[in-house]
């Protein structure tokens, strides 16, 4: 059998696993009641519990929640074959949350919105530097709203609550968005923006509350102006209302901070601050403000784990004309990294005063450069009434993105070895395909993190592996679970999005593959995806293997 291979977005059309008649979570609050009725909520009960939905059910008080739902008698005899029949994974149910449980976090949070006179609050996404993927302590709106994908914003007032994302995450958000929550669909045209909403739904005098710090300035200013116009106050405050509900907050991330070699920055920091330099006095300002994560790994040379797969320090940098600072947690600081940074003449300060230290320079007259769509609402304010004299993007952001022949040379060999693993990874898949052996989605996973791992100078995945098999392939981001993953076929597509962070270079590659005969309709949704069609016949040099026959269309 020949394994065929097509490069297609994720974003294709591709059947979901909804059933006529029926959202995903009726179906699984029916297929709940259908376990609880059958083993009669006893000790039964909860070994049924287990076996189906995995331990994350037998949580105190979720039996109790499926009564409270009021199912009609009806719904209850709603059959378990017609939910494995359309697919609703165990993974799905795992994730969604019960009315009952947001109704109770939900309860708690407006007694706190009272206790400061708000009617509103927003819980976004983002934590302090902008990052797209933010540490688990920042993921506060993960934990108020049960919503688990990367965008979203949300908004809670005395009497509603609504979540804000865009069209990337409606199915996950419909799955995972208890009763309690109101899904608004960015980007339709009869959904209103976040702050037309509010603009529109509060009363003149009322008061909405943001944490300013995990705003982008940008956002916030004009946010300020559109609830201005209409009566409502933006009240900036400190520190975060969810913090105040959310009892076992993940604690703050503490990985050690290595160096990024110079063989492999291919510029040493003093190279890298001499242009920033250059910049300042070419814009006539005293300070460059450095918020994002990425920007003061890079400036600075230095990697870190403090963002899941994301090799990051929580940092920020300050460079002025005659003095560079980095502030972070200096308990993070081995003994080698204190002395890359001090031969670099980059002083060391603590993360938690950077806001003081650049509001105290603002204050003394220093003229600042800090890029306002990326730096968080409370820097601005901190600022006070000068603010930033230069607000446009960071010349270090420009920097990054001209890569030096080390950085260069790097990508292509990072390339290479990723490229030889995916070879190891497919020749093992078809062979076990060939051999009737079961792989599940999480065995995909497996596989091909263990042949990357192999690989020299192998550091970490550069996200969590997105193997899904058939309909789960549509869902983006999806993330298989070893308890519940999907079992590869010959009758659908398998698509493959992975890679990894290596010491000279990170990759990311994504493969849709089938292990049988691909429909003709299979075969149509595969026209004009790429541009040249080859056989990889150096897979089995790689590898050695007779089965690695891959057939590839790429798009360039």
């Amino acid at each position: 059998m020949k394994l065929q291979s097509f490069v297609l977005s994720y974003h294709s059309a591709s059947p979901t696993s909804f059933c006529h008649g029926h959202s995903e979570w009726e179906r699984a609050i029916r297929y709940r009641s259908a376990i609880a009725l059958q083993t009669r909520e006893g000790s039964r009960g909860l070994h049924a519990f287990r076996r189906f939905e995995g331990p994350v059910l037998c949580r105190a008080g979720r039996l109790q929640a499926l009564h409270r739902v009021g199912l009609a008698t009806a719904t209850v005899a709603f059959s378990l074959a017609s939910v494995w029949r359309h697919r609703v994974s165990s993974r799905r149910l795992c994730q969604l949350r019960s009315a009952a449980e947001d109704a109770e976090t939900l309860v708690a949070f407006r007694g706190v919105l009272k206790q400061h006179s708000l009617q509103a609050y927003i819980v976004p996404t983002d934590d302090p530097h902008m990052s797209e993927v933010p540490p688990d302590c920042f993921a506060r709106r993960k934990f108020l709203t049960g919503f688990t994908g990367s965008a979203g914003s949300a908004v809670v007032t005395g009497s509603e609550a609504l979540l804000w994302t865009d069209g990337r995450y409606f199915q996950q958000a419909s799955l995972e968005l208890s009763s309690s929550w109101k899904l608004m669909k960015s980007g339709l045209p009869s959904t209103p923006s976040l702050g037309d909403w509010l603009a529109n739904n509060l009363q003149k005098g009322d008061v909405v509350g943001i944490d300013p710090n995990v705003h982008p300035a940008t956002w916030a200013r004009e946010l300020q102006t559109k609830l201005e116009k209409v009566g409502v106050e933006l009240r900036a405050l400190t520190p975060n209302l969810v913090d105040e509900i959310w009892v076992q907050r993940p604690a703050w991330p503490s990985a050690a901070v290595r160096v990024h070699p110079f063989e492999f920055a291919g510029a040493t920091v003093a190279d890298k601050l001499t242009k920033v330099r250059d910049e300042l006095s070419k814009k006539q300002v005293d300070l460059l403000a450095v918020t994002s994560l990425d920007e003061v790994a890079y400036l600075f040379n230095i990697r870190g784990g403090d963002v899941h797969r994301t090799p990051v320090v929580l940092a920020y940098g300050m460079v002025e004309l005659n003095r560079a600072t980095v502030f972070l947690d200096h308990g993070k600081l081995a003994p080698e990294v204190l002395s890359h940074l001090k031969d670099a003449e980059v002083e060391v300060r603590a993360y938690e005063d950077f806001a003081s230290t650049l509001q105290t320079k603002a204050r003394d007259g220093c003229k600042v450069w800090m890029d306002i769509q990326r730096s968080n609402y409370g820097l601005f304010l901190a600022m006070g009434a000068s603010g930033p004299k230069e607000t446009q993007a960071s010349p270090v952001a420009s920097m990054k993105v001209r890569k030096n022949e080390s950085e260069l040379a790097g990508m292509v060999a990072a390339h290479r070895r990723d490229g030889a693993a995916m070879c190891v990874a497919l020749s093992e898949l078809e062979f076990l395909m060939q051999s009737h052996q079961p792989v599940t989605e999480m065995d995909v996973d497996h596989i091909v993190t263990a042949a990357r791992a192999k690989q020299h100078g192998y550091l970490d995945n550069s996200f969590d592996t997105i193997a899904g098999f058939g309909a789960n392939g549509a869902i983006v981001h999806y993330v298989a679970q070893a308890s519940n993953a999907a079992t590869l076929s010959t009758d659908s597509f398998l698509l493959l999005d992975s890679g990894a962070q290596y010491v000279d270079g990170t990759t990311d590659v994504t493969r849709t593959v089938h292990f049988g005969a691909p429909t003709a309709e299979e075969r149509q949704m595969t026209k004009g995806q790429g541009s040249s069609e080859r056989t990889l016949e150096d897979c089995r040099s790689r590898t050695g293997s007779k089965y690695c026959k891959t057939t590839c269309i790429e798009t360039y």
